[in-house]
């Protein structure tokens, strides 16, 4: 059974995502509208997709038994380089993030490289650092971000070659 501190976390967490998610819509229209690119039905579908999730929140939570949507992070990086990722989650407490293993999709190998979760000091978003070795196996890899064992994000990481370093001075 939920405790009222997991209730009242889950609706302010609730909250607070629908007035994120409607000030993106706001900002994105109002930007349409001064560039002159507005579009009704992207509006229109834009709304439908926020009130759907807005009653999907709702209905969730009258279950109390229904997990929130994971959210995923999806990265491409060339072997050796690094990219960084911001993701919007609630980190609860004073504990820091832990990152799993990321395993090939095929369960052969794991990424060699380094994946760090960073919370920010408001504790309301994590910058994913991904950084693969030089010789890390170009594949596609799966993990978690995880804080005390509950799942935060789903990461999947697409590790490509390596890119070929840039070409010198010629000599003439």
């Amino acid at each position: 059974m939920a405790t009222s501190g997991e209730l009242f976390e889950a609706v302010v967490s609730y909250y607070s995502n629908l007035a994120y998610r409607s000030l993106a819509i706001m900002r994105s229209t109002q930007q349409e509208i001064r560039t002159e690119q507005f579009d009704f039905g992207r509006f229109a579908a834009r709304t439908m997709s926020f009130w759907f999730d807005a009653v999907g929140g709702w209905w969730s939570a009258l279950q109390l038994n229904t997990a929130p949507t994971l959210p995923t992070v999806f990265v491409s990086v060339p072997a050796g380089l690094v990219d960084k990722r911001p993701v919007t989650v609630t980190l609860p407490g004073g504990k820091v993030p832990d990152v799993t293993p990321l395993y090939a999709l095929d369960g052969k190998v794991t990424l060699k490289g380094t994946v760090e979760a960073d919370p920010a000091a408001q504790r309301d978003q994590i910058t994913l650092t991904v950084r693969p070795h030089d010789d890390a196996v170009p594949a596609i890899y799966q993990g978690y971000v995880l804080l005390e064992d509950k799942p935060l994000v789903l990461v999947v990481v697409r590790v490509t070659e390596k890119l070929p370093p840039p070409p010198g001075p010629s000599a003439s």
